[in-house]
């Protein structure tokens, strides 16, 4: 387990009020866009990310195992692609099968729903140290707020692994042989933190953009219930799947625990600053049309913690600091 405790967290009762605030003022601005603003033709074709989760850190080196991990999507389409990253990885990491399908319940998929991943129409794939790879599409439909459940082997076990600690989810460990294709995989450990899979893309030919929520430990959902999916962008993705109107949008979740604006994690903070992972975490995911900017917190509290001076910022750093980001998604065309 590596999530972020309760313990090591800063200002969370402080911020409830204003962050329920902030996000209704959000909310009301983001669905008051109307939808005929889209650029995308009417049926053509495109692909937009419908889950996330920011790496943020440097996990175990994992032995022989198969990790079956669940995602919930935010919209459907009628084709899937997976990005997987060793983004912090010390050593090429070689997946030797991935499986995606329907959940069913704890470790267990619909069987009938098992789609073999490739990458270059390999079943059998390597990722260099610090990268990524989109794996290829497959014909699978998927519903609006469906859970998926990914299954990866590694029949060498692999280097340092590339986690985005605060899972909020069970992840399933089967060691030693591969269960990525079984229907209910053999579980001999669980673990909550996300390994390797950033991304989750579907292919649609409606009018989808999505809004991407950013921030720290509450956009990341600590304090909400493990396989619950009740973290707030979740809440948001149902909310807005409920209404008609607002079906074509995609919630993405940025968030990471610990995170600050301005620097990267010195413990007990996580992650590279938002200024660092902007792009790969915002501007990079497929149709973003919307971000929500939920951060800061942690900068100030770092501030009375450390006494290195570059830990030490102030009220302005902060601001000038949210401006770059604002400036830097409107150069993208994303309010």
């Amino acid at each position: 387990m590596y999530r972020i405790t309760s313990s090591r967290l800063h200002g969370l009762e402080r911020l409830a009020v204003t962050f329920l605030s902030s996000l209704a003022i959000a909310l009301v601005t983001l669905l008051s866009i109307p939808m005929a603003n889209a650029q995308t033709k009417p049926n053509a074709t495109h692909w937009i990310t419908t889950w996330g989760a920011a790496p943020d850190s440097p996990g175990p080196e994992l032995p022989v195992q198969t990790i079956r991990q669940i995602m919930r999507v935010s919209v459907g389409g009628d084709a899937v692609r997976v990005k997987i990253s060793n983004e912090y990885g010390d050593k090429p990491l070689l997946i030797n099968a991935a499986n995606v399908a329907q959940h069913a319940q704890g470790a267990a998929i619909v069987d009938s729903s098992l789609h073999r991943l490739t990458v270059a129409g390999q079943a059998q794939f390597t990722i260099a140290v610090g990268a990524s790879v989109m794996t290829d599409a497959v014909h699978m439909s998927v519903m609006p707020l469906q859970e998926l459940a990914l299954s990866l082997f590694f029949a060498e076990g692999t280097g340092i692994s590339t986690i985005h600690s605060t899972g909020m989810q069970t992840a399933y460990i089967s060691n030693g042989d591969d269960q990525s294709a079984m229907t209910t995989a053999r579980v001999d450990s669980k673990d909550d933190s996300r390994y390797f899979v950033t991304d989750i893309e579907v292919r649609t030919d409606k009018q989808v953009r999505s809004v991407v929520a950013i921030g720290d430990s509450i956009t990341d959902g600590v304090g909400s219930p493990d396989d619950a999916n009740m973290r707030w962008p979740d809440q948001l993705a149902t909310r807005l799947q409920a209404t008609k109107q607002f079906q074509p949008i995609a919630v993405i979740n940025s968030g990471i625990s610990g995170n600050r604006i301005l620097n990267d994690g010195v413990d007990p903070f996580l992650g590279p600053s938002t200024l660092k992972r902007f792009e790969r975490d915002a501007l990079e995911k497929a149709n973003v049309k919307w971000i929500i900017l939920l951060q800061g917190i942690n900068d100030i509290t770092a501030s009375g913690m450390f006494t290195d001076a570059k830990q030490r910022v102030t009220a302005d750093q902060i601001i000038a600091g949210m401006k770059i980001l604002i400036a830097r998604a409107h150069e993208h065309g994303i309010k």
